[in-house]
């Protein structure tokens, strides 16, 4: 009987857990990725009549690749 009691209180403690982290879990993506520089993001956004969430993307795959992208005007030699 013990045995099934505890894990009835594991159970239990696992649900509450996965609950709350349902109801949280936009604050755990901010927690765990933050996003920097919303100012500039929304003012590109603006600027180029794009999604913020492309200009989040890009310059996001420009920091963990370290290629840098160039626009189609740019001479190729300029761009890395």
């Amino acid at each position: 009987m013990a045995v099934l009691r505890k894990s009835r209180v594991y159970a239990l403690v696992l649900m509450v857990l996965l609950v709350l982290w349902y109801w949280n879990a936009d604050f755990i993506g901010r927690l765990i990725y933050p996003v920097h520089y919303k100012e500039e993001i929304m003012h590109s956004a603006g600027l180029y009549l794009v999604d913020p969430f492309v200009i989040t993307a890009s310059s996001a795959w420009r920091a963990t690749s370290g290629r840098i992208l160039c626009r189609p005007r740019e001479q190729p030699a300029s761009c890395s």
